[in-house]
């Protein structure tokens, strides 16, 4: 029950450093989804068949916080003449730091149409592609305090256009001649292929969290000035050694010489306003089957994963997104592939042309 004053002086001579509290609503709500899906298959023929489906779902109940302490200090009168975005000029409640307040407020919406074609078993021959549009929205922690709904945008895997494809051909033909035979027999061949269209990132201004007060205040979205910049598409060719989106096409923070107006609200563009590069991978095996008995094997082949050694790069990094950034909007990464022979998670290290060599025997 003691204020932060008494409890300061009681534990003297040792300090007291000010402690940071969550609140959760008296009633708290696990998240639900709502689920609806549609779909058409049409058999061309006994080997070919098209599919067309559609996915949707509406997630609600969603956990989303906001630091309901956070204040304008003297700092911001200094830097913007009054207080930021506003916010009051002092903490709510000087016994804390931050006192992050959970909601049951966020919510998400998914919409995709999946076109498929497969084709199986002639001439040893399997194939299956599939395209897919989707849309994926949803509420992200770029939070107003004021405006909560700010914080609805595209999600981080909204990869509007995806197609991908495998062909899988076990060579069945067979020769009169021994020797032609032992030649043409036993062959596997495989191909993947993964094309998706850009990934979502945002602009944000990290300089004005230090700017209005040192704590409480979270990163803000971006004020964009120039609407034609809306939806812009960083890439391989616009973003390595430049910056794809200009400072000068946003807000700027105190103390930029960039010469544009200053920032003073919670940004006027949606999280992920823009695009980084797309993603484009062909991966390969090739195998050649041994009959060694009747029931004895061996299998000797090998596997490439980006087998055209081609470069896909990254989303400028979080620290890139911010136009206070040196960097800002600029690419300095690869993109490895959503898994490899080392696993997931492995980054730019595993991004180039990766080849397996397999053997297996089986008796």
């Amino acid at each position: 029950g003691f204020t932060l004053a008494q409890i300061q002086t009681a534990v003297k001579p040792a300090s007291f450093s000010t402690p940071s509290i969550s609140s959760f609503p008296s009633t708290f709500h696990a998240p639900h989804t709502l689920e609806w899906s549609f779909e058409i298959q049409q058999e061309i023929n006994s080997r070919n068949m098209v599919t067309i489906s559609y996915v949707g779902n509406h997630g609600y109940d969603i956990q989303e916080s906001v630091n309901a302490n956070m204040f304008a200090s003297a700092t911001s009168t200094k830097n913007y003449g009054g207080p930021y975005g506003g916010l009051p000029t002092a903490a709510a409640d000087g016994r804390f730091v931050t006192v992050t307040q959970y909601y049951n407020n966020g919510i998400s919406n998914y919409n995709s149409l999946t076109l498929q074609y497969r084709h199986s078993f002639s001439y040893g021959l399997t194939a299956q592609f599939h395209y897919t549009w989707s849309h994926a929205l949803g509420t992200i922690a770029y939070e107003n305090p004021f405006n909560l709904s700010n914080s609805y945008g595209s999600l981080g895997f909204d990869n509007r256009h995806e197609a991908a494809g495998d062909v899988l051909w076990n060579q069945p033909f067979k020769a009169s001649n021994k020797a032609v035979n032992g030649l043409i027999s036993g062959w596997t061949v495989g191909l993947k292929t993964y094309i998706y269209s850009a990934a979502p990132f945002s602009a944000t201004d990290s300089k004005i969290a230090t700017s209005v007060n040192a704590s409480g205040v979270l990163t803000p979205l971006a004020d964009l000035l120039v609407p034609t910049a809306f939806d812009t598409h960083c890439n391989g060719s616009n973003a390595i050694s430049s910056p794809c989106l200009p400072k000068t096409d946003f807000a700027s923070y105190p103390g930029s010489s960039a010469g544009t107006a200053l920032q003073t609200d919670w940004g006027n563009i949606s999280p992920n306003s823009f695009r980084g590069p797309g993603y484009f991978d062909i991966d390969m095996t090739l195998q050649r089957s041994f009959a060694i008995k009747e029931k004895w094997k061996f299998v000797f082949g090998l596997q490439a994963y980006n087998v055209l050694n081609h470069a896909n790069f990254a989303n400028p990094s979080t620290s890139n997104q911010s136009v206070s950034a040196g960097a800002f909007s600029q690419i300095t990464s690869t993109l490895g592939p959503p898994t490899s022979i080392y696993g997931t998670g492995q980054g730019s290290s595993v991004s180039g042309r990766l080849v397996v060599l397999t053997g297996t025997f089986t008796f």
